[in-house]
């Protein structure tokens, strides 16, 4: 199957994950849908047997929104990032979530940057595929980081609130599956101290937890192994992933709340971990009452690993042909590649940025005389955690610039040139010492580097067995780097 294949030129605003607090609220599912969803949860049957060990592969369905324009794609190795932390995240419930279908990417600049709910399950109910977990990935999902829709059937992320650091996918996922907040109850309400606990009775909507857990059953979110949890609003964790202030029960005794489980809103570096109360719950959930979203015989696919060895053109190199091609070996189990081509090595100077179903493209555009930076990804819809290949450098120069550059470069003597394939070529500086010399072939391949030394200028190449054609010597000096051509006849 092709996944995500779609152009991603540079007038796209790319997204880079950064923390959930940038957004007013870490999530908005509302305290109506969540008791919709524990109500459910309280009519299930128990499980007859609850899977330990072994992994359900559950469909997602990924809609990235963009404007009406076609602007503001998320970044693919981002969402690849993201994807993969959440399969982590879920890891221990025994859920793991796979691309069944390609992104679908709409435009609306309206659904993309929602302000209400209202647009957030229109959204949803015009989009949503059948029989799998859809997530809406856009601009502003109503001023959150993200929320589960019970109308909409659906979940909505945020750009600015995904990404490899980030549990929000996690959290909204966790509500999809019947879960509620940690501080089921609270939501809305600010917890203080200084005013008795039992006060705040008449405000929660539900039973205030205690640290006691004889009635755990019947307070706050239901679940026996999530600790009491008054906090509402986003908070951070000391180094035991705890809050880092003392709360009261209704009985006065103090605690801490556990900053480590994805259904509070603790920071990011704080959470890893659903329970296993929640982990059963969510199980059942999903066999009784989201059983279309099982399937039989899914078998995972997971990649093998990249020979760097055979990626063209090679690092370090120089390219003089007009048209480049970069080639990678063909991966087992992929079904894509995302290639990246740009003029830094952070990759935020973009020349291109593409997903591809061959392992190769050439690129006919390039400026002579500029560096360049390159890498790719392979991607399926199982495997998101692959990492991205080694940054890859090259120096691009057409033929006429490194003759213009011989000429200009009258420090540095290339003797004799043209040479015979029986000679022995003399490098030499008139100003630096020389550090290095690279031999390149007019395919952009490193043939050899040269660094014995004649003398401290003097660097001696030996061609007898060189084939005759164009080559480019890249020469390494203490200030500087030449590039001159060097003729075998």
């Amino acid at each position: 199957m092709q996944i995500r294949l779609m152009l991603l030129s540079c007038i796209f605003v790319i997204y880079s994950s950064i923390v959930c607090n940038s957004q007013e609220n870490p999530c908005g599912t509302s305290h109506t849908d969540q008791r919709k969803m524990l109500e459910l949860q309280a009519k299930l049957p128990e499980l007859n047997h609850y899977q330990e060990g072994g992994l359900i592969q559950v469909p997602i369905q990924v809609h990235m929104l963009l404007t009406d324009e076609g602007n503001g794609i998320y970044n693919l190795l981002h969402l690849d990032e993201a994807l993969c932390t959440l399969n982590k995240d879920f890891e221990q419930t025994g859920f793991q979530f796979y691309m069944e279908q390609n992104i679908n990417y709409i435009r609306s600049s309206k659904w993309n940057d929602h302000e209400n709910f209202r647009d957030g399950i229109e959204m949803m109910k015009v989009n949503n595929f059948p029989d799998v977990v859809n997530c809406y990935i856009v601009s502003n999902p109503a001023g959150n980081c993200g929320y589960f829709a019970w109308d909409g059937d659906a979940v909505a992320l945020s750009k600015s609130c995904l990404g490899g650091g980030s549990h929000t996918w996690a959290h909204e996922l966790g509500h999809y599956f019947s879960l509620p907040h940690t501080f089921y109850g609270w939501e809305g309400i600010s917890y203080s101290g200084k005013t008795p606990t039992s006060e705040y009775q008449s405000r929660v909507w539900t039973q205030i937890e205690n640290v006691n857990r004889v009635n755990c059953k019947d307070q706050a979110d239901g679940y026996c192994d999530t600790p009491p949890d008054y906090i509402s609003s986003r908070w951070s964790c000391d180094e035991n992933k705890q809050s880092s202030y003392f709360l009261k029960d209704i009985d006065s005794v103090s605690f801490q709340v556990d900053g480590s489980l994805f259904m509070s809103y603790s920071n990011d570096r704080c959470m890893n971990r659903f329970t296993a109360d929640q982990s059963e719950a969510m199980q059942k959930f999903l066999n009784f009452n989201r059983s279309r979203l099982l399937r039989t015989n899914i078998f995972p696919m997971y990649m093998e690993s990249l020979d760097k060895t055979v990626m063209t053109p090679l690092d370090s190199s120089v390219v003089a042909d007009q048209n480049v091609t970069f080639s990678w070996p063909k991966i087992e189990g992929a079904e894509g590649y995302i290639f990246q081509l740009a003029r830094n090595s952070a990759f935020t100077i973009t020349v291109k940025f593409i997903s591809l179903n061959t392992n190769q493209i050439t690129i006919d555009n390039l400026v002579s005389g500029r560096n360049y930076y390159w890498r790719v990804k392979p991607f399926n819809k199982y495997d998101f955690c692959y990492k991205v290949s080694d940054t890859r450098f090259f120096q691009y120069s057409t033929i006429s610039s490194v003759s213009i550059n011989q000429n200009a470069n009258s420090n540095i003597t290339i003797y004799p040139n043209p040479a015979f394939n029986s000679n022995e070529v003399l490098i030499q500086s008139e100003l630096d010492e020389i550090t290095k010399v690279i031999l390149i072939n007019q395919l952009g391949q490193k043939i050899r580097t040269i660094s014995e030394k004649v003398h401290e200028n003097l660097i001696l190449l030996k061609t007898q067995d060189l084939q005759k054609g164009i080559y480019f010597v890249t020469i390494e000096t203490n200030h500087k780097i030449f590039t001159k051509k060097l003729l075998i006849k």
